[in-house]
């Protein structure tokens, strides 16, 4: 399957041959270190000991012993968390196995399993994590974490050409992968870490080759969607919500007239499933952090000096100074042109504040680089210089120190939207509790039922209902003195002046009590 333009690795065949010598030497040290010689090969449930097991196994073997085992596999990448290095190496030394394995058909089922950002655990948020510690290690550990990293380059190339689609997503730490190899080369004056970051760079090539490829396949299906394809009569006619970028593309920011793929929050109309709800609400508060950094940035372009522009803030003559080894990763030191600055109090300034949303560019924002804010210092801000990590697939090693860029901030904070961003792409539908209230919009007082610790037995098996649903409510009595309310019967609560509250906290203290769901605003102190 070496279609043209396609990366591939070089003696792949005859590389794998000499790793799996090299696999099955680190395993056998792995086993004789633990002392311990059974195996969990048939267990019915596994451990990180069943993968240290596997990865010493026969190829082929091994591929349809996973294949006829997918309930456990998956059972157990769902449980994953928080692997250390050993546990990671073994599991990689598996999924090698899998990658070169001649049974494409099961291999590439298999893999799909294993790169499923929604049913591994934290698996590849902590590979992500040991990829980014890999350029603060030394000596022998070092030579295996570069033995490591080829392994998964040999892993991320072969699932990019078998399976693009599922490859290309943005929890595969290909970048990050390439980021450490750039450090390491930045410390290492050494052949072997130079050819790995050769290769990884090839690799990040092609990824971005892979995403284009996917990218023009959703555009030519919007453009043949049948008419009665309508966007309120499909969960999602843009496509997954799971699938978007949080960040913008450029042609997001450029355009303000541009068709947005949002829709109206729904209160009097319900809608038609969980999909339906998470995709409008989603890309709702996607646009609400894309609205002003959109506004401010054509505003800036356009030159329009007839108001302030409040959307963002600009930054002149910014340069990449230096990479920066942070625990998240690799970022770089900025310098930018403070002499304009001098009356900000950086001690107290929102500016360029950890999270802040950036976007660089050297050619009027017609190309976008965007970067966050990762670590600031009022000192060094006073001096212009800031550390930040690139967002994208954007390789800070390749800028040429004598780049000068326009950098704008966006007032509007990226990494309160952000976090909230990706759970809803992670949320699983089943789990998700109201359905009664959120979907159907059944809200009204006759719709709304008491929670379940104030319902009959009968309909609630296991949950045992407040005795003649009687609460001591002695905690907000000015007297201090025992009092128990019928919680649904208004006429037996005590009345504002008897507490501790006043008339609304103490009706907002009932509704909570005595309602399955109910709504409670106010300032800041409310909660």
């Amino acid at each position: 399957m070496n279609r043209g333009g396609m990366y591939r690795g070089r003696g792949r065949r005859g590389g794998y041959r000499n790793a799996d010598r090299r696999n099955e030497q680190i395993v056998s040290s792995q086993r004789n270190s633990h002392g311990y010689n059974h195996s969990d090969y048939g267990q019915n449930f596994w451990t990180e000991r069943t993968f240290t097991e596997f990865s010493m196994k026969d190829t082929e073997s091994l591929v349809v012993h996973l294949y006829d085992q997918q309930p456990l596999l998956k059972n157990y990448l769902r449980s994953v968390h928080g692997l250390q290095k050993k546990g990671l190496l073994s599991i990689t030394l598996v999924i090698e196995k899998v990658a070169r394995s001649g049974n494409i058909e099961h291999s590439n089922v298999l893999l799909a399993v294993f790169l499923d950002a929604l049913n591994t655990g934290s698996l590849w948020t902590d590979m992500r994590t040991a990829i980014e510690q890999v350029p603060m290690e030394g000596g022998h550990e070092l030579d295996k974490s570069r033995d490591w990293m080829k392994k998964l380059h040999n892993i991320f190339n072969e699932c990019l050409q078998r399976i693009p689609e599922t490859s290309t997503s943005s929890h595969l730490p290909i970048v990050p992968l390439g980021e450490a190899a750039e450090m390491l080369s930045f410390q290492n004056k050494d052949s072997k870490i130079a050819n790995l970051c050769q290769q990884i760079e090839e690799l990040v090539k092609f990824r971005k080759e892979c995403m284009r490829n996917a990218m023009t396949s959703i555009m030519i299906q919007k453009e043949t969607k049948k008419e009665d394809d309508k966007e309120n009569e499909v969960p999602m006619p843009f496509g997954s919500f799971k699938e978007v970028s949080i960040l913008p593309t450029a042609d997001e920011l450029h355009d303000s007239k541009i068709i947005r793929d949002i829709r109206e929050n729904r209160v009097d109309k319900t809608y038609l499933n969980w999909d339906h709800y998470l995709d409008v609400h989603f890309r709702l508060l996607r646009e609400d952090f894309l609205h002003p950094l959109r506004q401010g940035l054509n505003q800036f372009l356009a030159d329009d000096q007839s108001k302030r522009n409040t959307d963002i803030r600009v930054y002149n003559n910014v340069r990449i100074l230096e990479p920066v080894c942070l625990m998240t990763g690799v970022g770089f030191m900025i310098q930018f042109d403070s002499s304009g600055l001098k009356q900000v109090n950086w001690d107290h300034s929102r500016r360029l504040i950890f999270g802040s949303l950036l976007c660089l560019s050297s050619n009027r924002f017609d190309d976008i680089l965007f970067a966050t804010v990762v670590d600031r210092d009022s000192k060094k801000l006073q001096r212009g210089n800031v550390t930040i990590k690139f967002e994208d697939d954007t390789n800070g090693f390749r800028i040429q120190p004598s780049t000068s860029f326009i950098m704008i901030e966006s007032a509007a904070y990226f990494e309160a939207c952000r976090h909230i961003l990706k759970q809803l792409q992670g949320i699983t539908n089943d789990l998700m509790p109201f359905k009664k209230y959120l979907i159907d919009l059944k809200c009204s007082d006759y719709d709304l039922e008491p929670p379940l610790y104030l319902r009959p037995q009968e309909r609630n098996p296991g949950y045992l209902p407040l005795p003649d649903n009687k609460f001591n409510l002695m905690e907000i009595m000015k007297s201090n003195r025992p009092i128990n309310v019928t919680l649904t019967d208004e006429r037996t609560w005590p009345l504002p002046e008897d507490t501790k509250f006043d008339k609304s906290q103490l009706e907002a203290m009932r509704m909570a009590l005595s309602k399955e769901v109910s709504v409670i605003q106010g300032p800041p102190g409310t909660g």
